[in-house]
């Protein structure tokens, strides 16, 4: 009984764990997509201004 419950706390443990490290991964591949999207935008916006003059 002692072994099934000590073993169940590990298990959520690290359910909890590998739960953060996704929502991180995930965060900090939004912030490297969004990144991406301001530096292809802003890009984008100094091909028209050169564009135009």
């Amino acid at each position: 009984m002692n072994a099934r419950r000590s073993r169940g706390l590990v298990g959520k443990s690290c359910l909890g764990f590998t739960g953060q490290c996704l929502i991180a991964s995930l965060v900090r591949g939004r912030l490297v997509v969004a990144r991406l999207l301001e530096e292809s935008f802003l890009v984008e916006l100094n091909l028209i201004n050169t564009q135009e003059k």
